[in-house]
């Protein structure tokens, strides 16, 4: 049995599957093979690749929006609905409780950075709007209606 310490996401799960079927993935996406994991392990992975989060989360008519970034041993979650942001070090403190982005200021700004790439990237950034809605939810809205 092989233990994966790197960090992996389940958008790895698409391109793992295409080539587990015999089809390439797209190659423009964050997304990893993990197949390479089965043989070589965490030589396979890259430590400094960004795992990206994301929470839209409704509880009767509360809602919780986030988005954040995972790179190394940090971890920054943008609260979308106070827009306050946090920032935690998992290696230190696996359960969140403390923030460090003031005691790491560089670090915040590095990760805030790559968080705004990526929001960016994939549309789901709070600026882009069409026809005043942000696109992130204008996409959404077919599944909120049940189709």
């Amino acid at each position: 049995m092989k233990t994966v310490t790197v960090p992996v996401s389940l958008v790895d799960i698409e391109p793992t599957t295409l080539m587990l079927a015999g089809a390439m993935p797209d190659r423009r996406t964050h997304a990893w093979n993990l197949l390479p994991f089965l043989t070589e392990g965490d030589r396979a992975g890259n430590p400094k690749r960004p795992i990206f989060l994301y929470a839209d989360i409704t509880d009767g008519v509360v809602q919780h929006e986030a988005r954040g970034v995972l790179l190394g041993r940090y971890k920054l979650v943008r609260d979308l609905s106070t827009g306050s942001m946090e920032m935690f070090d998992v290696v230190a403190d696996p359960d969140e409780k403390t923030d460090v982005s003031a005691r790491h200021p560089a670090e915040r700004t590095e990760l805030a950075g790559v968080l705004e790439g990526w929001e960016r990237e994939t549309s789901m950034h709070r600026n882009v709007t069409i026809y005043g809605e942000p696109v992130h939810a204008q996409a959404r809205a077919p599944m909120r209606a049940g189709y």
